[in-house]
């Protein structure tokens, strides 16, 4: 990357505190212009090139590196690692110690790598893996280590976590077994399940007490019945903001989120996002929980909203609770969650867009306290 400079000057690249390593800092731009099939000869040459020069890299010991990035996803790339092992990664990276921000890719890497690595990286404190298909047991043991994030790994079984400082965990993709030890400084955990019958509620009672858990994000793939709220209510005695996401429409079950906001009675912030699906407009029997007062939320945030007559329902009775309401939003935007997001034909979208609107006017508007600032996207 630096033959281009004097060789007075090649010497500083062991001095940046930020690398990322993709195919356009390797110049592998031109492998865009043709196909694989085109042109094997070319693809695997480039590819190898391009492997060697990682490892090369990553066994280097001279580098003051804090940040690293890698991701083997774009076009050429992704073709020229599939001929080259996969973007296999070294057993460890001893020459990084300064890492303090790793992102690992769509990397072909193993659970005894991956456990040496973050071994190897003493001042770690943010780790994020991203489709990492190899990976089975997860270990995440380290002194530092604040922010872990896991998307998409799909052969993942289990994540066992041995972090004192971790404060934040982001996990994506399919139901998994939770093994987490010291909790005490997480205060922000995001769970996005993908499949119908998997509860992430399930996934939080997994781990011990959590003393300081103030952010949720919660995605439903299906929806949930109030006993399963009740079930795991102690958890949320602490949450100051909520987010939740359905995947699919709640009907009577939505009163499911009206118990799991009375179970986090510190709440501020409220955000939900609908399944921005145009549906017939149907009279339903929902039972709310009574004395339901939420005396310290401020602010909600309706998203994806398609004019679902249980979100109206769910908006009234959250208008009626909330003295301290000073903010209000509709957003009628398609807001779908990962991996569920189709190909939506504009026009359908609009009228659907159309349509919420009108019946967020219609409906909401005139429930909206004079003190509250109420906007529709």
């Amino acid at each position: 990357m630096t033959g281009f400079l004097s060789t007075r000057w090649r010497h500083v690249w062991k001095k940046i505190d930020h690398l990322i390593l993709d195919s356009y800092a390797f110049g592998m731009q031109e492998l865009e212009k043709s196909r694989n099939h085109e042109n094997p000869l070319l693809w695997n040459d480039v590819a190898t090139k391009f492997v060697n020069k990682v490892n090369g890299l990553l066994h280097s010991r001279y580098a003051s590196t804090e940040k690293l990035f890698l991701d083997l996803d774009n076009k050429c790339c992704k073709e020229g690692c599939m001929i080259c092992a996969k973007g296999r990664m070294p057993a460890n990276l001893s020459g990084f110690s300064y890492i303090k921000y790793l992102m690992l890719a769509r990397v072909s890497i193993v659970d005894e790598t991956i456990s040496n690595i973050v071994s190897s990286c003493c001042a770690l404190e943010s780790l994020v893996l991203q489709y990492c298909h190899q990976l089975i047991h997860l270990t995440a043991s380290h002194a530092r280590l604040q922010i872990l994030v896991v998307q998409f790994c799909k052969s993942l079984v289990s994540i066992c976590i041995r972090a004192d400082t971790l404060e934040s965990f982001v996990y994506m993709g399919y139901k998994i077994n939770i093994d987490c030890e010291h909790t005490q400084f997480l205060d922000m955990l995001h769970v996005y399940y993908v499949n119908k019958d998997d509860c992430a509620l399930d996934f939080i009672s997994a781990f011990p007490k959590l003393p300081k858990l103030e952010f949720l994000v919660i995605q439903f793939p299906t929806c949930l019945p109030v006993y399963r709220v009740l079930q795991h209510a102690t958890r949320f005695a602490g949450l100051t903001t909520v987010i939740l996401i359905l995947m699919k429409p709640w009907k009577e079950d939505i009163s499911s989120v009206a118990y799991l906001l009375k179970s986090a009675a510190l709440i501020e912030y409220f955000g939900l996002h609908g399944c921005c699906k145009l549906q017939q407009h149907t009279q339903l029997n929902i039972p709310w929980p009574e004395d339901f007062i939420l005396s310290r939320l401020y602010t909600i945030i309706i998203g994806g909203f398609s004019g679902e007559f249980e979100l109206m329902e769910l908006v009234y009775f959250l208008l009626r609770s909330t003295p301290a309401l000073d903010v209000f939003r509709i957003d009628t935007r398609a807001m779908e969650p990962w991996l569920v997001r189709a190909n939506e034909d504009k026009l359908q979208d609009d009228t659907r867009r159309h349509y919420a609107r009108d019946m967020a006017y219609a409906h909401l508007v005139p429930k909206v306290p004079s003190t509250a600032k109420f906007h529709i996207i």
